[in-house]
């Protein structure tokens, strides 16, 4: 009798035991099937040079929650278009904008807030900025070319050109031109520009005085400045050294005693004149 109620109390226990495991693995397989993920990361950032603003691509820096780029020089950055990655089923928004990679513009002007929404409705927030790269200010200021054009100066027959040595600008004008108000021609480094005193000087415009040296200061982009010194000088022609008498005559209009011009001959320094 008691083997008999042991042996049923085995059975039960076991069919009991079966049971559990079974209805223990389909709760698993549901919670399995129902749990969502709450994975909410932004995994990769960047603007793609398909940015009308860009000519290549930039690729952002993710620490922690936060985003840092650097674009080019003058970039605009007002409608950039972001490419990037989140977790799987995670979803993206800036504001009530849901974002697309790769298809939402957005000002970057200032720094944006991405949130980043779970499967399971958790939410995670990243903050990108954007700076705007300088590019170094250029030194160079340098009068590459200097002249006076007739186009630009009614005084002149031709166009006349300066020689530079180091600072030193010499120009030579023909003689009796008038310099008081030339208008120079010249070239300087590219961003820079240049004055006389406080006068700033248009090339091909700006008149000058130059019955004495002009100083030309040239301001480079940095602000950094050098000056040239232009010397003006006004060609001389050489005077002559004939000195011959090739005509000698006395003419009946000059001479009421004559009734014909009556000319001489001249021989060497002697002249004959029969009247």
């Amino acid at each position: 009798m008691k083997n008999l109620f042991s042996k049923k109390l085995i059975s039960k226990l076991c069919l009991f035991l079966i049971a559990f495991y079974f209805y223990s693995c389909g709760t698993d397989d549901d919670d399995k099937k129902t749990k969502k993920s709450s994975a909410k990361d932004i995994t990769a950032f960047s603007f793609a040079a398909s940015n009308s603003a860009l000519s290549s691509n930039v690729k952002g820096t993710i620490s922690g929650a936060n985003i840092a780029l650097t674009v080019p020089a003058n970039t605009d950055v007002k409608a950039l278009v972001a490419t990037f990655a989140l977790s799987a089923k995670a979803k993206a928004r800036v504001g009530s904008t849901v974002q697309t990679s790769g298809t939402t513009a957005n000002d970057f002007t200032k720094a944006v807030t991405y949130t980043v929404t779970a499967e399971d409705g958790t939410k995670k927030t990243y903050t990108v900025t954007v700076t705007i790269g300088t590019t170094k200010a250029s030194s160079k200021k340098e009068i590459t070319e200097f002249k006076f054009e007739k186009s630009n100066n009614s005084k002149l027959a031709n166009d006349v050109t300066g020689t530079i040595k180091g600072t030193a600008i010499a120009i030579t004008v023909p003689a009796n031109t008038d310099v008081k108000a030339l208008k120079a021609s010249f070239t300087v480094s590219t961003k820079a520009t240049a004055q006389v005193g406080s006068q700033a000087q248009t090339s091909g415009t700006t008149a000058n005085d130059f019955t004495k040296a002009v100083t030309y200061t040239v301001t480079a982009e940095d602000k950094s400045t050098q000056t040239y010194t232009v010397t003006v000088t006004v060609g001389t022609t050489n005077a002559s050294s004939e000195k011959e008498i090739t005509e000698f005559k006395f003419e009946k209009s000059n001479n009421s005693k004559l009734a014909n011009d009556i000319t001489g001959t001249i021989n060497g320094t002697n002249i004959a004149i029969t009247v």
